[in-house]
């Protein structure tokens, strides 16, 4: 079976951020079909959908349109209700969003021509609140040209 091009994107975003020079070592980076998964050890990075965005449809030329398609990108600290700021909770996104801001990307530059970040949280209150998590993160939109039909 071939990969679609939202998985490909998928993969491809969670083995780069494995291979950035993080706080959180490789093997608490986890790919996921959604954020939460109580079986985490933290802190974490997890790559996973975004439960509340779809995918984006732009017409690009009159035979192309431009597919974006999006990845949540989320970092996960045990918090406490801990009202210190911890420099690890802005310190690995700056990294993640330099590496992938505007950019393509290895695994799918057959497919994508270039990434774009949108806004998520920096801090999810609900979670802080409830279940005692820093949670945080952005959605990259991997925007990808394809001929119509």
């Amino acid at each position: 079976m071939i990969d679609g091009t939202h998985i490909r994107c998928l993969r491809a975003c969670y083995d780069q951020v494995r291979l950035l020079d993080l706080t959180v070592p490789p093997e608490r980076i986890y790919l996921r079909k959604l954020l939460l998964d109580r079986n985490l050890e933290l802190p974490a990075i997890v790559v996973s959908l975004p439960p509340n965005s779809q995918e984006t449809f732009e017409p690009a030329t009159n035979m192309e349109d431009d597919i974006g398609y999006p990845v949540l990108v989320s970092f996960l600290a045990a918090s406490n209700q801990d009202l210190e700021v911890d420099d690890r909770l802005t310190t690995d996104r700056e990294v993640v969003l330099s590496k992938f801001r505007f950019q393509g990307i290895m695994g799918v530059t057959d497919m994508v021509y270039f990434c774009r970040p949108e806004p998520f949280p920096v801090i999810d209150m609900s979670l802080f609140q409830q279940a005692n998590l820093d949670v945080g993160g952005f959605i990259l939109r991997f925007i990808s040209r394809q001929t119509r039909g």
